[in-house]
C-alpha cells in the first residue's frame, strides 16, 4: 500500500504576523517500491511535505494515510497504536545528518533507536550489524569508533544505518548528499541504489536534477508551496514552463542533446543520465547502415 496526502496544507505559525503557509493542497500517492526525487526551489515547500510522511508536522487541514492509516485523525486508543506504528514504518534522514550523531561509538549510536524499542540486546546488535551492512560500513572496523573521527560521508552513513535499524518500509532523505565530496557522494548514492533493492520505498529531497534523472523513477516538482507535476524524469523535464515555474534547470546531459539537435546532428534528446547521453550521442554519429 502506498503513502497518501490528500489536499494538505501546512501553516507556520498561524493567528501571528509571522503566519505563513508552506504547504498548500498538496494531494501525492508514494507508491510502494518507488524511487522518488522532490525537487524545488529553496522555501517550495519540498522540505515541510516530507517531515508530514512520518508525523513530524501535522497537517493544518486534509490528511497523511500511511499503508491506509490516518496517522493524524480523530483516534481510539486501538487507532492511536496503529497510527503509531505506522509512523515507525518511516525512517526520515535530515540534510547533514551528520548533526545528529551523539553517542561516543558507532555501534551505540545506531543501536540507541533499537534500543528506544525494548528489543533484547541480541536483536539490536544484529540489527546493528544489518544497517552496517546496508550502508557499506565493515562491522569489525568501524564499530568500536568514534563517529567523530570519521570521514564527513562516512557519518552520513553512520546517522543513515541508525534509521534502517528501526527497519523503515519508507525512507525519506533531505539533501542526501549535499555538502560531500564528489567521493563521498558517488558511495553514497550508490548505497541509495542497493537500499531500494532492498525493498525499501526511497523518498529523497534534492535541488541537483542531474541525481534525481540518476536515481528516481518518479518525480515532484514543487513551488510556492504546491505540488506542479508527478511524473516519470523522462516526461517531466520536458516540462519547460513547470520547470521554470519551479525555479529548477533540467538535467546538464538533456539540455546538451538539446543544443547538439538544435545544431543540426540528429539525436535522440530523450536521454536524462551521462551513459544513456552518450550512447544516443553515439548512435547519431554512426553511419547508418545500407
Amino acid at each position: 500500500m502506498p503513502i497518501e496526502l490528500k489536499h494538505v496544507t501546512y501553516t507556520y505559525m498561524p493567528k501571528t504576523p509571522f503566519e505563513r503557509t508552506a504547504l498548500q493542497d498538496a494531494s501525492l500517492v508514494i507508491e510502494e517500491g518507488s524511487f522518488l526525487g522532490i525537487a524545488g526551489h529553496t522555501g517550495s515547500g519540498k522540505s515541510t511535505l516530507v517531515q508530514h510522511l512520518n508525523g513530524l508536522l501535522s497537517p493544518s487541514s486534509g490528511q497523511v494515510l500511511i499503508d491506509g492509516v490516518d496517522i493524524h485523525g480523530k483516534q481510539t486508543k486501538a487507532e492511536k497504536i496503529a497510527a503509531r506504528e505506522a509512523k515507525r514504518k518511516v525512517g526520515m534522514v535530515f540534510q547533514y545528518a551528520e548533526h545528529q550523531l551523539f553517542e561516543e561509538t558507532v555501534f551505540a549510536d545506531i543501536a540507541f533507536g533499537p534500543g528506544n524499542l525494548g528489543l533484547e540486546e541480541a536483536e539490536i546488535a544484529e540489527r546493528v550489524k544489518e544497517a552496517m551492512s546496508l550502508v557499506g560500513l565493515p562491522y569489525e572496523d568501524f564499530k568500536d569508533k568514534s563517529p567523530f573521527e570519521l570521514s564527513g560521508g562516512q557519518m552520513r552513513r553512520v546517522a543513515i544505518a541508525g534509521i534502517l535499524a528501526m527497519h523503515p518500509k519508507y525512507l525519506v532523505l533531505d539533501e542526501p548528499v549535499a555538502g560531500l565530496d564528489a567521493v563521498g557522494k558517488e558511495k553514497l548514492i550508490k548505497e541509495m541504489r542497493q537500499l531500494h533493492k532492498k525493498n525499501i520505498t526511497m523518498i529523497f529531497v534534492s535541488h541537483n536534477m542531474d541525481d534525481i534523472a540518476d536515481l528516481a523513477d518518479q518525480v515532484v516538482f514543487m513551488g510556492q508551496g504546491r505540488i506542479l507535476l508527478h511524473d516519470t524524469p523522462a516526461k517531466a523535464f520536458r516540462e519547460k514552463d513547470i520547470l521554470r515555474e519551479a525555479g529548477l534547470c533540467p538535467p546538464q546531459m538533456y539540455s546538451f542533446l538539446e543544443e547538439l539537435a538544435a545544431a543540426g546532428l540528429p539525436v535522440d534528446t530523450g536521454a536524462l543520465t551521462v551513459k544513456q547521453g552518450i550512447e544516443h550521442i553515439v548512435r547519431a554519429l554512426s553511419p547508418k547502415s545500407e
